[in-house]
């Protein structure tokens, strides 16, 4: 079984990179021929956001119980990726229903969108019981308000203001694609925080890497279509289709996450590297640096405001790190104390054993003494009521 699963990880691998290879050198061959490159972009989308589909209800068909919902919710997020996809190529191609097949499109990515959140949530719950709500929302929140920030000044405000005219739902509707991008990220973070003192799986490597891919590349996507910049068959799709492809990779390694709620928490020796208290603090210093950039560059003020965050940043970091430290110092003298009480039990048991042994035991020969056999006697009488013959063999002369 185990080779088996060896040989199918060899060949995804194998298989991803050649497809991946072969569509880039095709979009970059024919990259001044627009009907070819749409084409082939349109089939390597298909067939890029198919298969990873199949992977995951096959691993839903394989899996453990406990775990076979998850692989279901994410099985259907692909299945809905792939209808977009179906949808968008056929809407470029013309094909007379344009505004039906646009909103089917919408509508679909709504909808990978949900399950991809319901399977996100699965994880979160799988540990929920070792990590504290606040653990797992707070570093996400600051990350989200970085980001909407980030996403309101280069992709939904020039939208909204664009679309006054049309009336606040289309308002609405037009800036539900990059917010369900930012509800996506806040699982995705939610997750990473909840699994953070956990040994990451390749399934999870996967599930992360690709959805943090993805938000990559929709939201360049995003970007490029508000500036007019973008084509069918842009370099962007192809990481669009990557980023499918690693998320429905994590099928391959669906014996890992089968063990997601056997798994212990790890314990981190290099907390200064810990990307959960990175993440939120780097976000912030992103911030900083647009308001500087947007002011036209530094003035004192502004360099006051950086340099008291930076400290502060830095002040509850130091004090984080040394939590940590204390933390896991307490953690390993408690399993430290737990062993030792532990082989102490077992020399006790031993000891005991021993004792009851030599009470009832010759030490020379290790047969039975008269102590034993008074035991024996006396559960022979109790049991046996109609009575026991004793046969008594003495040996003169014996040492």
């Amino acid at each position: 079984m185990e080779k088996s699963n060896k040989r199918n990880i060899k060949a995804y691998t194998t298989f991803v990179f050649l497809f991946l290879l072969f569509s880039a050198v095709y979009l970059f061959l024919f990259r001044q021929e627009p009907r070819e490159l749409a084409l082939g972009a349109g089939l390597f989308a298909i067939i890029g956001s198919g298969l990873p589909a199949f992977w995951a209800f096959r691993a839903y068909h394989e899996a453990e119980r406990q775990v076979r919902r998850f692989w279901l919710f994410l099985g259907f997020a692909l299945l809905g990726c792939l209808l977009a996809t179906v949808s968008s190529y056929f809407y470029n191609f013309n094909i007379g229903i344009n505004n039906i097949l646009l909103s089917a499109a919408d509508v679909l990515w709504v909808v990978s969108i949900i399950f991809s959140l319901l399977a996100f949530l699965y994880l979160i719950k799988q540990k929920a019981g070792e990590v504290t709500i606040y653990e797992v929302v707070y570093d996400a929140v600051i990350i989200i308000v970085a980001a909407a920030c980030l996403s309101w000044e280069f992709l939904m405000k020039q939208t909204w203001f664009q679309l006054t005219q049309d009336g606040i739902l289309i308002q609405l509707l037009a800036i539900s694609h990059p917010a369900s991008d930012l509800l996506v990220l806040f699982f995705l973070i939610c997750v990473f925080n909840a699994l953070s003192y956990q040994r990451l799986s390749k399934a999870l490597a996967c599930i992360c890497i690709g959805f943090l891919l993805f938000l990559v590349s929709d939201t360049v996507f995003l970007y490029l279509a508000l500036q007019n910049m973008y084509y069918f068959g842009h370099p962007i799709d192809w990481l669009g289709t990557a980023s499918l492809l690693v998320i429905g990779g994590a099928a391959f390694f669906a014996d890992d996450l089968d063990a997601l709620s056997r798994q212990e928490s790890r314990t981190a020796s290099t907390p200064l590297f810990s990307a959960r208290l990175w993440f939120s603090n780097v976000s912030v210093l992103v911030l900083l640096a647009l308001i500087v950039a947007r002011g036209g560059g530094f003035d004192l003020i502004a360099l006051g405001c950086i340099v008291s965050t930076l400290l502060i940043i830095f002040r509850q970091m130091n004090t984080m790190f040394q939590n940590r430290k204390l933390m896991l110092e307490l953690e390993g003298k408690v399993l430290e104390r737990t062993e030792e009480l532990f082989q102490k039990n077992k020399e006790l048991e031993a000891s005991i054993e021993r004792t009851e042994f030599l009470a009832a035991h010759d030490p020379l020969t290790g047969l039975p003494n008269r102590r034993e056999f008074d035991r024996i006697a006396s559960e022979w009488v109790k049991t046996n009521e109609s009575g026991f013959s004793l046969l008594f063999l003495d040996m003169d002369h014996f040492k």
